[in-house]
């Protein structure tokens, strides 16, 4: 290889782990936290309505499971 297949080869390596790191820091944890990473994108929806009956199918549980363990 000479000199200057090395250098674009080193080049493009640290382009490659640049991109990298930007995309962590960026995209996924963006993501994770529930943040917009660019106009358009898909933004987290708000889950109340599933948490509200998941809450009632928990309570209905322990209700059912403190009935039979008093009665």
């Amino acid at each position: 290889m000479t000199q200057a297949e090395l250098a674009a080869a080193l080049q493009r390596r640290q382009h490659t782990k640049k991109n990298l790191k930007r995309y962590m820091h960026t995209r996924s944890f963006n993501q994770l936290a529930g943040r917009c990473t660019a106009p358009g994108s898909d933004c987290p929806v708000s889950h109340a309505f599933a948490r509200f009956i998941l809450g009632v199918f928990a309570l209905g549980i322990l209700l059912t499971g403190l009935y039979f363990a008093f009665f």
